[in-house]
């Protein structure tokens, strides 16, 4: 009787434009759970609106207005507010400076960078549903940061970062700041690996840290604010994996497939950003310049959990506003 109710309402709503067998598999695939019959009509509304939506893009895209495609996603039935409501826990501080300034390394900075080539960088994670991603890109750029200092790589706990930071001004799914986390890894001594201290997608208010299992640790940490391309480029090119703030507010970030992604509508201040992520190198495709970036959402999101953004264009969606790595 339920979907039998739903058949019918979608059709009603839809014209049919979205066949049931694809929705059951959408669901199924995505494991899928709604509150009732009418919350799901909703989301799958929202999944006809997004699906053409993407063909409408890359339409365009395939007639060279876009350099980045789209796809229907896992967050295909989401709206743009319910996705960043969700998803987007970066919250930046207005305590600018928790950390010390980038001076720059006196260093000319490579042609292109990957630190994935070097082994710097470990598989990509799904934060799920909880606005966790302040706490991965810290522990992205930790994990790169002690593989390169000469040590094993090795998966952190972002849910230690999560339950053990709130006397520093993060809330777990609630939100976070990376100078914040990076603040509290330094003065608690050490972090411990993934595997002693799993990642649950939950905001816990107990604090399970073992000191005798900690893996990994940093002394210090340097911030970068210049809104500046070229000192990121620096610190990504001679330093390695580098934990950044950005705009992620926008549909068709949340619906990225593959290619270089640029919106002209992306903000560029600190007060823009939403979202953490990790730049891991940069490159050039057909003369257009982009950054590496690995994100939180899972290798089936974008290009194997990675996307590309464009680099040297006006500071793309604030990616160079907000930037902090650590030191061992």
């Amino acid at each position: 009787m339920k979907l039998l109710l739903v058949t019918v309402l979608a059709h009603a709503a839809l014209g049919g434009w979205v066949d049931v067998d694809e929705w059951a598999q959408f669901k199924l695939t995505h494991s899928k759970l709604y509150a009732d019959q009418f919350d799901e009509l909703k989301h799958m509304k929202t999944y006809a609106t997004n699906k053409a939506y993407v063909a409408k893009h890359n339409a365009e895209a395939d007639a060279g207005l876009h350099t980045h495609w789209l796809g229907v996603n896992k967050y295909a039935d989401m709206t743009s507010e319910e996705f960043r409501a969700q998803m987007n826990g970066y919250r930046p501080s207005e305590e600018r400076l928790q950390g010390r300034p980038f001076q720059g390394t006196g260093r000319t900075a490579p042609d292109t960078a990957d630190w994935r080539d070097q082994g710097a960088v470990t598989k990509p994670k799904d934060q799920g549903q909880c606005g966790s991603c302040w706490a991965f890109s810290t522990t992205g750029a930790l994990e790169g940061a002690w593989k390169l200092a000469g040590n094993d790589l090795v998966s952190l706990s972002e849910q230690q970062i999560m339950d053990c930071s709130f006397d520093y001004g993060n809330d777990a799914c609630d939100g976070g700041e990376m100078r914040y986390a990076f603040k509290y890894l330094i003065d608690n001594g050490g972090i411990m690996a993934e595997a002693d201290y799993r990642y649950t997608a939950r905001t816990h208010h107990s604090c399970k840290y073992e000191a005798d299992k900690a893996v990994a640790h940093c002394s210090a940490s340097t911030i970068i604010q210049s809104q500046d391309e070229t000192e990121l480029m620096d610190a990504v090119g001679n330093v390695g994996p580098i934990a950044v703030g950005m705009d992620a507010s926008h549909i068709d970030f949340q619906l990225y497939s593959h290619g270089i992604y640029s919106n002209n509508h992306c903000g560029t201040d600190i007060n823009d950003l939403d979202h953490g992520v990790l730049a891991v190198g940069y490159g050039s495709e057909n003369g257009k310049n982009y950054w590496i970036v690995k994100n939180s959402w899972g290798s089936g999101w974008g290009e194997d959990g990675f996307f590309r953004m464009a680099k040297d264009d006006g500071n793309m969606c604030g990616i160079a506003s907000d930037c902090v790595y650590p030191t061992i």
